[in-house]
């Protein structure tokens, strides 16, 4: 029980990241050339926005962090 909290913010530090690369990542190129926006094959317009994805990723990844050390 004691390691739920940390792990808890590891997986929503994960799902932030999957957004970061399905949204911006693995697009980038492509948004970066069009200077604007792209749009995916399934229809989706990704903008340079999705690169933002990152910043809740890396603070629910240090909290997680900072709970597995503090609970050491």
């Amino acid at each position: 029980m004691r390691f739920v909290p940390p792990a808890l913010m590891a997986i929503i530090a994960a799902g932030f990241f999957r957004l970061f690369l399905t949204r911006y990542w693995f697009y980038r190129d492509c948004i970066e050339a069009a200077a604007s926006s792209c749009i995916t094959p399934d229809g989706v317009n990704l903008i340079q926005g999705g690169a933002l994805w990152i910043v809740p990723c890396a603070i629910f990844a240090l909290l997680a962090l900072l709970m597995l050390r503090h609970r050491r």
